[in-house]
């Protein structure tokens, strides 16, 4: 009985590896949502050529808000039960290191923030915030808007923005003004029913930058990759506004535009600033609509 007792606890022994390693693979491949959006993040740069289609250009993003001012903020109950903020300036400064690595990888000859005088050499990085699910609440009862809209007609906060000019103006004594391309990256936080991008010009001053950003998100306006589907990042109008950072006196860049991306207190444009995926998709047509732009140029 004794070689048939040992058998059967070799057996129990075998199954149970087996079992263990099931348990184990299952835990594998059950991939968490943060790294469900950082895969795919890389299958949508998979899609980006790697090229010099921007040498020659010098890039100033500017991500708006930061510091002490976080912008728009929308509240929202998770399905824990915990009330979680997401804030205007986390976003655009994610959106604005996405566009920089997307813009490098298309061959800029440099990227620099209005954040601090240096070039962003790691742009590169994984420094993004990868944020869980989030679905947010049907009405908008919890959303908080600490800035409104009419906030630029504030002169002593006006005044506050100049040195993010300043950037531009160093890089174009450098570079040249035909070669500095100036962006400043926002989130809207007007009517929740305004949906999508919006690309805004100095009052009477043209841009063939902003144009072509925008006739790319006309026409295109989707992320396309085989593993997670398109994203649309729908387009809203083209306008002029009086913003600070884009007033020819006090910005001498060659191209200055300011983007609202989408609308944060709009349920359909807030579900894709939540993920990762979403705000690469939005980094990805307007680098799409420069790369247009420079294309243009060189007709």
């Amino acid at each position: 009985m004794r070689p048939l007792a040992t058998y059967f606890s070799l057996l129990l022994v075998f199954l149970s590896i087996n079992l263990v390693g099931c348990r184990e693979t299952d835990t594998k491949i059950k991939a968490t949502e943060v790294e469900r959006q950082k895969t795919a993040v890389l299958a949508l740069r998979n899609t980006v050529p790697k090229d010099t289609s921007l040498a020659g250009y010098y890039f100033v993003l500017d991500p708006g808000h930061g510091d002490d001012d976080p912008g728009a903020i929308r509240d929202f109950k998770g399905k824990d039960g915990v009330v979680h903020s997401v804030s205007e300036s986390a976003l655009t400064l994610d959106m604005a290191r996405r566009l920089a690595w997307y813009l490098r990888a298309r061959g800029a000859s440099g990227v620099y923030f209005t954040l601090g005088p240096d070039e962003v050499v790691n742009a590169e990085d994984d420094r993004y915030a990868y944020w869980p699910p989030q679905e947010p609440p049907s009405i908008l009862k919890e959303l908080i808007v600490l800035l409104p809209a009419s906030r630029y007609a504030y002169w002593p906060l006006e005044i506050a923005l100049t040195p993010r000019t300043e950037v531009a103006n160093q890089k174009v004594k450098t570079h040249g003004k035909k070669k500095v391309i100036f962006i400043s990256i926002h989130v809207d936080s007007t009517n929740p029913s305004v949906q999508g991008m919006r690309v805004y010009s100095y009052y009477g001053v043209r841009t063939i930058l902003g144009e072509h950003i925008a006739r790319n998100a006309k026409k295109k306006g989707v992320a396309r990759t085989k593993k997670i589907g398109p994203l649309e990042i729908p387009f809203f109008s083209t306008m002029h506004a009086g913003f600070i950072v884009m007033n020819p006196r006090l910005n001498m860049a060659g191209e200055k535009i300011l983007i609202e991306t989408t609308n944060i207190r709009n349920d359909n444009d807030f579900k894709k600033l939540c993920t990762a995926d979403g705000r690469e998709s939005i980094a990805h047509v307007i680098g799409e609509g420069i790369i247009y732009y420079r294309q243009a140029q060189k007709k």
